[in-house]
């Protein structure tokens, strides 16, 4: 299912539950139990019926995987991995064990007419072992979240900290609050949903520093 046609079937849901509870509200007002009880009663059987099919296409749908160079969109905003690198010459406690990884993400706005960000995204690296790496904190620079003018674009720079023994390294790209995303069908963030990875350069690759 489209991404747009999930949306707009989640927003006509939506719309229709507002309307549903304001006609509920005014049969309750005016005392006509029956129909009160009937409108609770049409809008609980058709979210039930969308959850029904939201988790059954969370579990069945894989999950997307986006090539280098591939963009992932938010629309208008989107967001494509184009390269990355081991940070060298830095010195932490258990380095012999870690290394800092350095993902080059080009974040574009391909709205012609107004500015645009993707407010509360942030990511995490995933390897092949299935391990999980936050960002490492002020080391990001220019955040994902970025808001930019029409047609504009940026370079964000988040760093991990990963297993030296890391490969096949994929980012995941997610939001930091609750939206709409969780209930939109067939979205890689709704509920149970295999999320989408960007492969890195170095997924497939055992060199440690790669062209920027």
């Amino acid at each position: 299912m489209g991404m747009r046609l999930s949306g707009l079937i989640l927003l006509g849901l939506l719309a229709w539950t507002g309307i549903g509870l304001i006609g509920s509200w005014v049969a309750h007002r005016r005392g006509e139990t029956m129909r009160f009880r009937r409108g609770l009663a049409w809008i609980g059987g058709g979210w039930a019926g969308y959850f029904a099919v939201l988790l059954t296409v969370s579990l069945l749908q894989p999950g997307k995987i986006y090539q280098p160079g591939q963009a992932l969109c938010f629309p208008p905003v989107c967001l494509s991995v184009e390269g990355a690198e081991e940070v060298q010459g830095f010195w932490a406690r258990g380095q012999e064990r870690e290394r800092l990884v350095r993902v080059a993400v080009r974040v574009r706005n391909r709205d012609t007419a107004s500015s645009a960000g993707e407010q509360g995204l942030t990511a995490y690296l995933t390897d092949r072992q299935g391990r999980r790496w936050e960002p490492v904190p002020g080391l990001t620079g220019v955040p994902l979240s970025v808001r930019l003018g029409p047609r504009g674009s940026a370079l964000s720079t988040p760093v991990f900290r990963v297993a030296k023994n890391a490969t096949g390294l994929r980012l995941v790209l997610r939001h930091t609050r609750a939206t709409l995303h969780r209930l939109t069908i067939g979205d890689p963030e709704s509920w149970l949903h295999r999320p989408a990875e960007l492969e890195t350069p170095q997924a497939g690759s055992d060199q440690r520093s790669l062209a920027k």
